[in-house]
């Protein structure tokens, strides 16, 4: 429920931007198990090689980058694939970090120019009502706090 409303307040470069970050992360995702999944055979293959020595996948594979499949070329195929998926996890992180605080930035700025357009509509009495600091830290302070602790977090 309050993630809809949330969705209601964004416009369609935000919406945009954080379906991007939804996709980024899902490719992480994808990386992290990929790594974390070739773990196991690189440990079974240090272990007890007779356990992985009859699989066809990983005899194939083996055999993409050596002529002669083995124990030895099976771990050094293995640790590629674990520095190479870590390597891309990595660069993915990055990317997922620029772009999440491209968007903290972008909602920060569309909001403050609301509450602001919203406050030079106001008349007169509203401006004797209310202190000039309290409206000047809606503008500025609780509006980033919004936005980096509640929207982007969800």
């Amino acid at each position: 429920m309050i993630i809809q409303k949330t969705y209601k307040l964004l416009d369609r470069k935000a919406k945009i931007s954080f379906f991007q970050l939804v996709l980024l992360n899902l490719i992480k995702i994808i990386l992290e198990i990929l790594t974390l999944g070739s773990i196991i055979p690189l440990l079974s293959g240090f272990l007890d090689f007779k356990v992985i020595e009859d699989n066809v996948i990983f005899e194939r594979i083996t055999l993409i980058f050596f002529n002669e499949y083995n124990q030895t070329n099976f771990i050094v195929v293995l640790i590629l694939f674990l520095i190479t998926f870590t390597f891309f996890k990595f660069i993915f992180q990055l990317i997922i970090v620029s772009h999440t605080s491209r968007i903290q930035l972008n909602l920060t700025i569309l909001f403050q120019k609301r509450v602001l357009r919203n406050y030079l509509n106001k008349n007169l009495d509203f401006y004797l009502l209310n202190n000039s600091s309290y409206l000047l830290r809606q503008t500025t302070s609780e509006i980033r706090d919004i936005v980096s602790k509640i929207i982007i977090p969800m």
